[in-house]
């Protein structure tokens, strides 16, 4: 025979009541945003070009309004008035046609009222035209200018005298340079010294037959000579060119002379230094 239950515990397993949280996420759609608001500024930019074409419309008829207030029929009617000794010498000036005319005054006695002068938008008739080319014609006086007139005067080249005498000679020069141991100009017959400088003067000869022979050269101030150079050609045909230097205190008639040591005379050369 099985025992009474005498104590009796029932266990009962509640779960805990958890607390929940809900959290909600709003999402932003940028997309229809940007959408929304492009549609919004294209109806805004079409009334407001809407608006400006209604506003252009209703100047334009003002426009014309201004150009059409411009009437014509006044210009058709201008006139010319004037009195006969005037009206021949009036000049017209038509719009229409372009030609240069010259305007024609009539002296101060023949006036004798008020000319008015219009431009008319017409043709110049054949009185008018005739008018102008009277006018065209007519020859201006040009008085006389009482100026000096200054002739460019043109200095004459004069080169120096040079003179030979002889058959050993076969070039004879006066240079005031040299290139290459030849001449490179002639001198002039009158030559001047620089300004603080000096005048070289060469005297060039074309020697053959005076091989080892001495050649004098003397350079003559007023007749008066003030150097000399010995030269000895090397070569049977040569050339050779004696030179001086010539300040400001030289100044005068002067010659150069070329000849042998037995006094035949070669060359010579006769120019002037002021």
């Amino acid at each position: 025979m099985a025992k009474p239950l005498t104590n009796l515990s029932i266990r009962v397993n509640i779960p805990e009541e958890k607390e929940y949280v809900v959290k909600e996420e709003v999402v932003i759609l940028w997309g229809r945003i940007w959408a929304a608001a492009g549609s919004l500024l294209l109806v805004v930019a079409l009334l407001v070009a809407l608006l400006l074409n209604m506003a252009g419309r209703e100047t334009t008829p003002a426009a014309q309004t201004v150009v059409d207030v411009v009437p014509a029929a006044p210009l058709e009617a201008a006139t010319v008035e004037a009195p006969s000794p005037v009206a021949s010498a009036a000049k017209v000036m038509p719009q229409a046609v372009v030609e240069p005319l010259t305007e024609a005054k009539a002296p101060l006695s023949q006036v004798d009222a008020p000319v008015n002068v219009a431009v008319a938008p017409a043709q110049p008739n054949a009185a008018s035209k005739e008018q102008a080319a009277e006018t065209v014609v007519e020859p201006v006086a040009v008085a006389p200018v009482d100026a000096a007139v200054t002739v460019p005067v043109t200095k004459t080249f004069k080169p120096a005298d040079v003179s030979s005498s002889s058959e050993h000679l076969l070039r004879a020069a006066l240079a005031t340079q040299m290139k290459a141991r030849e001449p490179a100009n002639n001198a002039a017959a009158i030559l001047h010294v620089p300004e603080g400088e000096l005048l070289t003067v060469y005297f060039f000869t074309e020697l053959k037959g005076l091989r080892k022979q001495t050649v004098h050269y003397d350079w003559f101030r007023n007749d008066k000579r003030v150097a000399r150079v010995k030269i000895r050609p090397r070569f049977d045909t040569t050339g050779n060119f004696s030179s001086k230097y010539i300040d400001g205190n030289m100044l005068g008639q002067w010659r150069v002379v070329a000849k042998t040591a037995a006094g035949e005379m070669l060359a010579a050369a006769n120019f002037e230094v002021r």
